[in-house]
């Protein structure tokens, strides 16, 4: 038990508390994969190795929290860019083994521009186009350099970057075939017209991926890493 830090003032602080720790949107349990996601990790730690976890869009830091409690040798990179969200994802990393990174993930470094589009603190988007506040861009290459690897291994990657998805998959994806699991929302449904799913679409049809859709996430896992099952 732990003080988990919070707007009492903001409307989506609540809701995403209640997503995450109530309605257990990354409970992995009950899907298929979900014993062989379990095997590897326990192998990869047997070898000495530390279990890496990406968290794209990490907003106040719930899901990063969250999912430091899968697995005692996990460690989550909370990547965050909007300046607000980033202060109380740090407070809620707070002697925990989470690694806050102030930026936003996209498929090449360099600047974005982050926006509000009046949604909340949990909808601010990032790109190219001249918005509110200039930050850092940072690859997944970028993150992965950050850590020792082989003693940091990727196990996990999950990504809510509210529409981002068609920057970062549109080039540079050979990072997906280093994690057995991808948690991926995809935003379609905020941005009509706009196909903002077709380049992670793409992305994974190349890949021996098994896709499973449960709410708004879309949980990808990685055959060739994984094997089949069993």
């Amino acid at each position: 038990m732990r003080r988990f830090f919070y707007r009492a003032t903001s409307r989506t602080d609540r809701s995403v508390i209640q997503q995450i720790f109530e309605a257990q949107h990354y409970n992995l349990a009950q899907l298929p994969r979900s014993k062989a996601l379990k095997e590897y990790a326990l192998l990869v730690a047997a070898g000495g190795a530390s279990l890496l976890v990406v968290d794209a869009g990490a907003n106040i830091g719930a899901s990063a929290v969250y999912l430091t409690q899968l697995d005692s040798r996990i460690h989550v990179c909370a990547i965050e860019p909007e300046p607000g969200n980033f202060s109380v994802l740090e407070a809620n990393s707070t002697g925990l083994p989470i690694t806050p990174i102030k930026s936003a993930l996209a498929n090449k470094s360099g600047k974005r521009w982050l926006t509000d589009p009046g949604l909340g603190e949990w909808g601010f988007r990032t790109g190219e186009q001249a918005g509110n506040l200039q930050v850092t861009a940072v690859t997944m290459d970028d993150i992965l350099g950050t850590f020792d690897l082989p003693h940091f291994q990727p196990l996990i990657c999950k990504i809510d970057i509210e529409g981002g998805e068609s920057d970062l998959f549109s080039a540079n994806d050979s990072w997906m075939d280093r994690f057995p699991l991808i948690i991926i929302e995809l935003h379609d449904w905020m941005l009509p017209g706009q196909a903002s799913s077709k380049n992670f679409l793409r992305a994974v049809s190349k890949r021996n991926f098994d896709l499973f859709f449960r709410g708004e996430n879309t949980f990808c896992f990685n055959n060739e890493l994984l094997g089949g099952e069993r």
